[in-house]
């Protein structure tokens, strides 16, 4: 027998466990992951393995437009009727609490010392009945009511919205008209916060 012409056995190769599972590019004689998966041609739901980037597709959202003005006055007034009746309460339920009769005080004290008092109380409540529900949920019960809602980059710019609608309020409400001459359909608050007051 001739052992020259016996062969040799072949020496067993193992492949790499990486291989062929996009983990190691080279090693695959493949092109780099960036080159291979470009996101742009990748689909916003496929997780983009090779490179360890997941993409995930953007939830859909609802399609706002500007409030209209009607609704957005409405809105207010409902807001308004919600925190004077708040104050009646708060305001009797003190008085009765502490023993104090209206007509006694009205009697022993001028109206101005009465009521200067009772107008600070309702302007805090009113500042803060918009400011604690604008911050929290970008809205109000009378916004809600509508469906309108406030769009802003961050709570303090809803803090100094609340605060700058009295701008909007002097002189005589112009701030407020500017709904019609804005490209957004904003009030003078809603432009200096930037802010936009939606509904879908």
């Amino acid at each position: 027998m001739d052992i020259e012409k016996i062969k040799k056995p072949e020496r067993i190769r193992f492949k790499p466990l990486t291989e062929g599972l996009g983990l190691n590019h080279f090693a695959d004689g493949l092109q780099p992951a960036h080159h291979v998966h470009s996101p742009a041609n990748t689909p916003a739901h496929v997780p983009v393995i090779g490179s360890f980037n997941i993409v995930e597709q953007a939830p859909a959202t609802e399609d706002y437009h500007p409030a209209h003005f009607i609704k957005r006055v409405l809105a207010y007034l409902v807001d308004t009727l919600i925190a004077w009746c708040v104050f009646v309460f708060t305001a009797w339920t003190s008085f009765a609490l502490s023993g104090f009769e209206l007509k006694a005080l009205v009697d022993t004290h001028s109206p101005i010392e009465i009521i200067t008092p009772l107008l600070l109380f309702y302007f805090v409540l009113h500042l803060g009945y918009f400011l604690i529900q604008e911050t929290t949920w970008h809205s109000t019960l009378g916004k809600s009511l509508f469906k309108i809602r406030i769009q802003n980059q961050s709570s303090f710019a809803t803090l100094a919205r609340v605060f700058c609608f009295l701008l909007s309020l002097i002189p005589f409400g112009v701030g407020l008209f500017w709904y019609f001459f804005d490209k957004k359909k904003r009030c003078w608050h809603d432009v200096v916060t930037n802010s936009e007051t939606v509904c879908p």
